[in-house]
C-alpha cells in the first residue's frame, strides 16, 4: 500500500493503473482460505447464512468426530452452514426448526476437480446417509460435495438415524396441518440452498467458480433431482436421478392400497408364501428366454398377461387346481393379486388382464395409479403383522397422514401435539384413498413445489441442462411404471422423442429392485446385502453424465453386470429394447438395441 500513497493519478496512466491494480487484486486473491475458524468470519454468502461448523482433516484421519464414515481419503476440510431463516414454534415440535442445514465437503485446492457435486436422500430423509457420505465424493473423486437436512434434524451434525426415513412428523405443525416451511424445505428449498451455497463456497475457497455442477440422488433423491430440473433449472448442469420418487401423491398412497385391498376383500393378509408363490410363476410365465435358458426376470412388463386365477399350478385342489401345498391359493385370493399388479382403482376393481393388465404409459378410466408389476418381490409389500391384519411401510402410511393432514392415520412414531399416529389408516376405504390422492395434489397447488411430476423441462433443456434416470423394473416400492408415464408426458409436452432424448435419457434396469442403484463412487463395488438385487452397474452414472455435459457424448448402451460380474447386459435408452444378435448370452456385445 505505500506504493500507491507514493504514486499519483497523474503519474500513471489510466491503463498503468489498471495493471497495476489488477496485480494487488490477483496477489489478494491469490492467499489460500484457511480451513478453520475463520471462515465463521470471512464466509458470508448473504444475510440469511452462516458458518456453524468447520474441520479440518488430513488423509487418512478419522472422521467420526463429525459423524462420517471411514477415513479421509485425501485432506479435506467440512463446513456446516445454516440458511435461514428459522420456523418458529414450542421447542420440542419436530416442525420447529432454526434453518436449513448445509454440510459441505472442500477437496485441497490441488485435488479439486473443479466441479461442485451435490448428493440427495431417501424416504422421509432429506440425505441418503453412510451409503453415499459426501466425504468419499471429496476424498476419492474430488468433489465440492453437498448435502442437506432440508430443515429437519438430525441429519446435519447428529447421528444418522434409518428410523427417520419413515417419519414424517417434521411435515406437520403443531396443530397438525401441514407445515408451509417444513413442505418447502424438504419439497424442494433444501437441494437449491446447497446448490446455491455449494457454488459460492467453492468460489470462496479456491478463488475460482466451479466449471460444472452436478446432483446426484436415488428414490426420494430422485424425486429432488426432477424438482430441481424442473424448478430451478440453473442449478445443475447435470442431474443423475434413480428410482425416482416423482409423482409422490399418488405412488405413496398407492403403496397402501394392496393392505386395502386384502383387508377389504379378505379381512386378512396373505402369506409370504403365497405371495412368493405367484411371484414365481408369473416370472416363469413372463421372463425372456435367450437360446431356450430363461433369464429369470421379466422384461417386457407390458406383455406379461399372466393370470393366478387361470393358473391351476397355484390354485388350491378345493378350488380347482393341483397345488396342495399351504402356500396355494384360491380363486378369490388369486382375483386379490390380480388387483395388486393392476393397481389403485377409485373402486377396488380390476379388469381381466387379457384385457388390460395394468402396464401402459397412461392410466386407465378407473385407475388412479399403477400396480407393482408382475415379477416384483410382493413379500415385501407386507412387512409385518398387527392383529392378523396387513401393515404398510410407515412411509406410506405417513404420506396418507399428510395428505388428509390427520395424524391418526400415520404411525404411532409420528408425534405431534395434535395427536400421535395411532395407525388408523386400516379404516382407509377405497374413496378414502382416493380422497388422500385428490387432497395430496392439491397440497402443492398451495404449498409449491413437491412432487417432481411437471413435464415442462423446457427451462432446463434451454440453459443446456442433462437428466439422466434409471430405474428397475423389479422396484418394490416405486412402480417403474410411474417413470415410463412422465417420460411420456414429458415427450408430448417437449416436442416429441427427439426432442426430449437430446438432454433427457432414460433406461430400465431388468433384475433391479429398489436397492441403491446410481451412487457413482460406490456402485459396482457394494456388497450384494447391499444392493439387493440381481443386476449391478460397474459403469458409474455420474462418470456416463460428466462425460455427456463436458464433453458432448450422449449415452447410448449402457453395460449392466450380474452381482458376482460373470455376466453383462447392454441397458438400452428407453424406448429401445435390447434384442438378442447372437454369440454368448452372458456377453454385452451379443445384444443390440433397437
Amino acid at each position: 500500500m505505500a506504493l500507491f500513497k507514493r504514486l499519483t493519478f497523474k503519474r500513471l496512466s489510466a491503463v498503468a493503473f489498471s495493471v497495476l491494480l489488477a496485480t494487488f487484486a490477483s496477489a489478494a486473491m491469490a492467499v489460500p482460505v484457511r480451513c478453520d475458524d475463520s471462515l465463521k468470519d470471512s464466509f458470508k454468502p448473504d444475510a440469511q447464512t452462516r458458518v456453524t461448523q468447520v474441520a479440518a482433516f488430513r488423509k487418512g484421519e478419522d472422521l467420526a468426530s463429525v459423524l462420517e464414515p471411514g477415513k479421509a481419503a485425501e485432506d479435506l476440510c467440512m463446513v456446516r452452514l445454516l440458511v435461514g431463516p428459522a420456523n418458529p414454534g414450542p421447542a420440542d415440535a419436530p416442525s420447529t426448526s432454526p434453518g436449513i442445514g448445509v454440510e459441505i465437503w472442500l477437496p485441497s485446492a490441488a485435488n479439486w476437480n473443479s466441479r461442485v457435486l451435490v448428493l440427495g436422500g431417501g424416504g422421509y430423509a432429506a440425505r441418503l446417509g453412510p451409503q453415499a457420505p459426501p466425504s468419499r465424493a471429496a476424498g476419492e473423486k474430488g468433489y465440492v460435495s453437498a448435502i442437506t437436512d432440508a430443515g429437519h434434524a438430525p441429519f446435519i451434525g447428529r447421528a444418522f438415524d434409518m428410523a427417520r426415513y419413515q417419519d414424517a412428523s417434521f411435515l406437520f405443525a403443531p396443530d397438525g396441518r401441514v407445515d408451509p416451511f417444513q413442505w418447502a424445505g424438504f419439497g424442494h428449498r433444501g437441494i437449491h440452498e446447497a446448490a446455491v451455497k455449494g457454488k459460492a463456497l467453492a468460489k470462496f475457497y479456491y478463488g475460482s467458480p466451479a466449471k460444472s455442477s452436478y446432483y446426484e440422488g436415488a428414490s426420494n433423491g430422485g424425486r429432488q433431482g426432477y424438482v430441481a430440473a424442473q424448478t430451478y433449472p440453473e442449478d445443475f448442469d447435470g442431474i443423475v436421478a434413480g428410482a425416482p420418487a416423482i409423482n409422490w401423491a399418488q405412488f405413496l398412497v398407492s403403496d397402501i392400497y394392496p393392505q386395502t385391498v386384502m383387508l377389504r376383500d379378505l379381512g386378512r393378509p396373505l402369506t409370504p408364501d403365497q405371495l412368493n408363490l405367484v411371484t414365481s410363476a408369473s416370472i416363469k410365465a413372463c421372463d425372456s428366454t435367450v437360446n431356450g435358458e430363461h433369464d429369470g426376470y421379466i422384461t417386457d412388463l407390458a406383455a406379461c398377461r399372466y393370470d393366478p386365477v387361470r393358473d391351476s399350478a397355484v390354485l388350491c385342489v378345493a378350488d380347482g387346481g393341483s397345488n396342495p401345498t399351504p402356500a396355494c391359493v384360491t380363486r378369490r385370493e388369486a382375483a386379490v393379486v390380480n388387483k395388486i399388479w393392476y393397481g389403485f382403482t377409485s373402486d377396488g376393481s380390476a379388469p381381466d388382464p387379457v384385457i388390460d393388465n395394468g402396464y401402459g404409459v397412461k392410466l386407465a378410466p378407473k385407475q388412479l395409479w399403477f400396480g407393482l408389476p408382475r415379477g416384483v418381490n410382493l413379500p415385501e409389500m407386507v412387512v409385518g403383522s398387527k392383529d392378523g391384519k396387513a401393515m404398510p411401510a410407515g412411509i406410506a402410511q405417513a404420506a396418507v397422514a399428510v395428505a388428509l393432514q390427520d395424524t391418526r392415520f400415520a404411525p404411532p412414531f409420528v408425534r405431534n401435539a395434535a395427536g400421535n399416529g395411532q395407525d388408523r389408516w386400516q379404516e382407509l376405504t377405497y374413496a378414502d384413498l382416493s380422497r388422500a390422492i385428490a387432497e395430496g395434489i392439491a397440497l402443492e397447488r398451495k404449498f409449491g413445489p413437491f412432487y417432481g411430476d411437471d413435464p415442462d423441462l423446457s427451462a432446463f433443456k434451454a440453459r443446456g441442462g442433462k437428466l439422466l434416470t434409471l430405474h428397475g423394473v423389479k422396484d418394490q416400492i416405486i412402480p417403474v411404471a410411474g417413470t415410463r408415464h412422465y417420460y411420456a408426458r414429458a415427450t408430448e409436452a417437449m416436442g416429441g422423442l427427439d426432442a426430449v432424448r437430446s438432454f433427457y435419457r432414460y433406461y430400465e434396469v431388468p433384475g433391479r429392485d429398489h436397492g441403491i442403484l446410481v451412487v457413482g463412487w460406490t456402485e459396482g463395488t457394494a456388497p450384494p446385502a447391499t444392493l439387493m438385487s440381481d443386476m449391478s452397474m460397474p459403469t458409474s452414472m455420474l462418470d456416463i453424465m460428466v462425460d455427456w455435459v463436458e464433453n458432448g457424448r450422449t449415452p447410448g448402451p449402457i453395460v449392466s453386470a450380474s452381482l458376482d460380474g460373470t455376466k453383462t447386459r447392454p441397458l438400452c435408452p428407453y424406448p429401445s429394447r435390447v434384442v438378442y444378435t447372437g454369440g454368448d448370452k452372458g456377453r454385452a456385445e451379443s445384444y443390440a438395441c433397437r
